[in-house]
């Protein structure tokens, strides 16, 4: 990611499928690369999570669906520390004290234990 997404999104065409049911899926042209920091941890398991969601669109103007139950791991790169033990996606509809309405959000949970000291000599 540049940094610049709204940038990105005028010089590459996003692609958009609509549905007969009236769904719009929005399949963004971008690649995200995050790192989970664990330093200074000494736990065996350890969780990190991916939120995303609108901060300016409630769940009756924009409501997010996710279509599968786990991440996909096509580009997931292994780690010589840890192992992936789980990760997972699911949609939380959130009420906060400043809205009457909720508001949407898809979060990606990913779990990792370390590896045993015998697997990594």
């Amino acid at each position: 990611i540049t940094g610049h997404f709204a940038d990105d999104l005028k010089r590459d065409n996003p692609f958009l499928v609509v549905d007969s049911d009236g769904h719009v899926r929005w399949i963004p042209p971008l690649v995200l690369k995050t790192m989970c920091d664990f330093t200074g941890n000494s736990q065996e398991t350890e969780h990190c999570e991916l939120k995303f969601g609108s901060w300016v669109y409630n769940a009756n103007q924009l409501d997010l669906i996710s279509k599968i139950s786990s991440m996909d791991l096509e580009g997931y790169t292994a780690n010589q520390v840890w192992d992936l033990e789980s990760a997972s996606v699911e949609r939380h509809e959130t009420k906060y004290d400043c809205c009457p309405e909720a508001f949407v959000d898809i979060t990606y949970a990913i779990r990792f234990h370390t590896k045993s000291v015998w697997s990594l000599m």
